[in-house]
């Protein structure tokens, strides 16, 4: 992973990653091989605003031990905006699927990707489309976000439902905070109505 940093406006990088799993059969078919390039930042418009924006390409390949066959592509296009407290984004992100298989992360933090209710931690032989907006904001001291995702095939002709997802984020002085989230994902005709919800809480020194 290389980066440069541009003055006043973001973050580009370029990343390559080369797994290869070869103790266990079962693994096989997630070694690949990905590449891709990043833009990520924002730009302050003005002493109350702020523009965001994140553009993202990557592709990837069978590698290793690997007994299939795939050459799929993953982008990511966001643009937002925050101002006096207030952040809103919109975005569509999506992850290819061709032979049976779709782009994979197989080491990654996926539970931040496509709707916490983890329906498409695995993703679909025909790939994901994910339409989404988020606002988020502190009251009193306490974060709260609201997320919607529009979940589709990477043709945008199969529906695969939809998400709400709600946090609600509070710290106590400088070693305690409170955490509850609900996600709420709504079928249709691809998986089954999903509900979660987490409650924690941490301590740190």
């Amino acid at each position: 992973n290389i980066g440069y940093d541009i003055k006043e406006l973001g973050k580009l990088s370029a990343y390559s990653y080369l797994i290869d799993f070869n103790e266990s059969t079962a693994q096989n078919g997630n070694s690949n091989q990905t590449y891709g390039v990043r833009f990520n930042g924002d730009h302050k418009i003005n002493d109350d605003v702020k523009a965001l924006y994140t553009a993202e390409y990557a592709f990837q390949k069978d590698h290793g031990n690997n007994p299939n066959d795939h050459d799929v592509s993953y982008y990511n296009l966001m643009a937002g905006a925050s101002a006096f407290g207030v952040t809103v984004k919109a975005g569509v992100e999506q992850l290819d699927g061709q032979n049976g298989k779709g782009f994979t992360t197989p080491l990654g933090t996926n539970h931040a990707f496509q709707g916490w209710a983890d329906l498409f931690l695995a993703t679909p032989k025909e790939g994901v489309r994910d339409v989404y907006g988020l606002i988020s904001a502190k009251v009193m001291g306490v974060k709260v976000m609201g997320v919607y995702h529009d979940f589709d095939d990477d043709t945008g002709n199969t529906d695969y439902g939809s998400e709400w997802d709600f946090l609600i984020a509070k710290k106590f002085g400088k070693h305690y905070s409170l955490l509850a989230k609900y996600a709420y994902y709504n079928a249709d005709t691809f998986k089954t109505d999903t509900q979660k919800i987490w409650v924690q809480a941490g301590i740190s020194f």
